[in-house]
C-alpha cells in the first residue's frame, strides 16, 4: 500500500487550523491592557509584579530611608 496522507487527515489538519484560529481570535478578546496615568506618579518598576514587590519594600524601609533619599535628591549625599 501507499505510505502517504489520505484524505481523513487532511479533514484533521484543517480542523485543527480552524480550532487554533478561534482560540487566537478568543484570547484577543480577553487581553487587557491597564489604563496608564503618566502624570500619577515616578515610575520606579517595569511591570506590575514589579511594582507591587517595590510597595511592599517601600512599606517595610521608607522610614529608614527617608534622609538617604532626600540627600540624593538634593545632591548631597555623597562628599565632594
Amino acid at each position: 500500500g501507499k505510505g502517504g496522507r489520505g484524505k481523513g487527515e487532511k479533514v484533521g489538519v484543517e480542523r485543527m487550523v480552524e480550532e487554533l484560529a478561534k482560540t487566537q481570535e478568543r484570547r484577543e478578546k480577553f487581553k487587557r491592557r491597564r489604563a496608564w496615568d503618566e502624570e500619577k506618579e515616578d515610575v520606579s518598576f517595569i511591570n506590575e509584579r514589579n511594582k507591587k514587590f517595590n510597595e511592599k519594600l517601600s512599606r517595610a524601609f521608607d522610614e529608614h530611608t527617608k534622609e538617604i533619599k532626600k540627600n540624593l535628591e538634593r545632591g548631597t549625599a555623597l562628599p565632594p
